[in-house]
């Protein structure tokens, strides 16, 4: 009963911001910024051919999946105290389905397929994939 709790509760707080920022549209928080670089960067640079490695793309391929994998396992550490230990089964379902079937595999494939022998950006591609962390934003070394 306590993750449906947690979860009604980050249901309702998660639109939230986006409803104030309808009254005010000035105020933006530093996490909508960094959401909405990949969709400024193909607009404003016009490159809408190529793949973004800047803002938090600089440190992971996949972002969005990192965060929805960190909501998942969060979720369910902090509520893991008062529910059935079988619950562990939503988070490992997510994880399975986003990292082995239908999320990274897929995007994986999609880019490797686009930037083959013959794109102009084939080899910078090959240079930020050997560089960036698959996942987890890590720094570059």
């Amino acid at each position: 009963m306590c993750v449906w709790c947690v979860y009604l509760c980050v249901v309702f707080a998660c639109p939230r911001p986006r409803t104030q920022s309808r009254t005010h549209r000035r105020r933006h928080t530093h996490l909508h910024a960094l959401s909405r670089t990949h969709e400024r960067w193909h607009v404003l640079t016009g490159n809408s051919g190529a793949f973004c490695n800047e803002g938090i793309w600089y440190y992971s391929r996949h972002p969005n999946y990192f965060g929805e994998l960190a909501l998942w396992w969060g979720l369910w550490l902090v509520a893991a105290p008062q529910v059935p230990r079988w619950t562990i089964v939503s988070p490992l379902w997510v994880s399975l389905l986003l990292l082995g079937i239908s999320g990274i595999p897929i995007m994986e494939a999609k880019y490797d397929k686009k930037f083959v022998d013959g794109h102009p950006l084939r080899d910078a591609y090959r240079e930020y994939k050997l560089t960036t962390s698959l996942l987890v934003p890590l720094p570059k070394f």
